[in-house]
């Protein structure tokens, strides 16, 4: 008989965005998501899309669209096009043209 040894399995990914996905699959609810961070809602939105799960993809997106400024809006349009959060993508898109004097006002500060 061999002697198994343990050892902790290492993910590609923290542990809050772990614990939104691992929430989410036992309870069909996600309440975390309303406290996650940027980072946190973006490694939720690269995992859902890995794992199909189209639902939490879309509430992870509503979210990350609280998140929105004028800091961070180009980085969250590039992240929806390339993880198909449509909804998301079209928020950045309306928030940018709101804002497109201002931005471009502080273009070079």
């Amino acid at each position: 008989m061999q002697r198994s040894s343990t050892k902790p399995l290492r993910l590609p990914v923290s542990e809050a965005a772990l614990d939104v996905l691992l929430d989410y699959i036992y309870t069909d609810e996600c309440d975390k998501l309303n406290n996650a961070d940027v980072d946190t809602l973006t490694e939720v939105l690269f995992m859902t899309d890995q794992f199909l799960q189209d639902r939490l993809s879309t509430m992870a997106a509503e979210a990350m669209i609280r998140h929105i400024c004028m800091r961070n809006v180009v980085e969250i349009l590039m992240l929806s096009s390339s993880s198909n959060a449509y909804h998301l993508k079209e928020a950045c898109m309306e928030y940018i043209s709101i804002n497109l004097p201002f931005m471009l006002e502080n273009r070079y500060e």
